[in-house]
């Protein structure tokens, strides 16, 4: 790229303040804002040309279609993709083999009784998020598409797999009205919740509250896969009219999957326990919250 075009499109690009948001955003900006920004450039400049892509349908789509169908979900995240892709594990589960080999199987299926989900602003230009998740979307969203490139069907509907974690992402959202659509999931049903033991203790109110009964499994908070097989025996052996809701990091997608494949809908809440709470204390979104929110429990 010239350098006409480069400061040309640093002046297109300053419409999206960028160095004052990865300013608040990182404290560690001043060696790597010019990758970020040819990253940005480059991810704009792919969405506004239009890309070959999947359908992603984004939250309230999501929400309407796990409220209104009995599919179970499984979500990918950065986390998951990582794992995959870069053999690479994180705070809540390290890399697995085996693991990284079921989470492929399951972001490659189309089981009609499962909506995989992968991340909305993957595919699609942020709009109304917090400043870091501005500029995490804008910047990486390049490499996660290639990592997802050869794993997805472009001819498939997929799910968001944001849905569990509106406070921590959006800053303009009518919040009331989206968790009501979420606790649609759940209130007055009787349902499993699988977690981490220790998931709610710093938590000021239960997000699944309202449902008529909850039976708990617990699995270990991190690096939950070890006991993956056991934790599988024991949701399967639980009623499969209850729904099963799981709060267990990466092992979640697959536990949601192959839970859905033997007769139970499964659904992988990810950080909604956590930003629920959040919502409630109305706690501050920065770059720091934002950071600890995304660290195990």
């Amino acid at each position: 790229m010239g350098v006409e075009l480069f400061f040309r499109n640093l002046k297109y690009l300053a419409r999206y303040n960028l160095k004052g948001m990865y300013n608040h955003a990182s404290t560690e900006h001043d060696d790597r804002l010019l990758m970020k920004v040819l990253s940005v450039q480059e991810n704009l400049s792919q969405l506004h040309a239009g890309i070959k892509c999947p359908t992603v349908m984004d939250a309230w789509e999501t929400l309407d279609y796990l409220v209104n169908t009995k599919a179970s979900f499984c979500r990918f995240g950065d986390g998951e993709l990582e794992l995959v892709c870069k053999n690479k594990g994180n705070v809540f589960q390290k890399y697995d083999e085996r693991l990284a080999a079921k989470l492929s199987e399951v972001l490659s299926s189309q089981d009609p009784k499962v909506l995989v989900g992968i991340n909305y602003y993957w595919y699609h230009e942020p709009h109304h998020l917090h400043d870091r998740q501005t500029i995490f979307y804008l910047s990486d969203s390049l490499r996660y598409r290639a990592m997802l490139q050869n794993l997805v069907h472009m001819d498939a509907t997929y799910g968001d797999s944001t849905i569990t974690m509106p406070y921590m992402l959006y800053k303009k959202l009518d919040f009331d009205r989206y968790y009501a659509k979420l606790e649609q999931l759940w209130k007055d049903k009787d349902i499993v919740l699988i977690c981490g033991k220790t998931i709610f203790d710093k938590l000021d109110s239960n997000i699944f509250s309202s449902a008529r009964s909850i039976e708990y499994l617990y699995g270990p908070r991190t690096n939950a896969f070890e006991q993956y097989d056991k934790l599988l025996e024991q949701a399967l052996a639980t009623d499969n009219n209850k729904l099963k809701l799981i709060i267990l990091g990466q092992t979640a997608t697959v536990l949601a999957y192959d839970l859905a494949k033997q007769g139970h809908r499964a659904i992988d809440m990810g950080h909604s326990a956590k930003d629920y709470n959040a919502y409630l204390k109305q706690a501050p979104v920065d770059n720091r919250s934002i950071c600890n929110f995304f660290d195990k429990d």
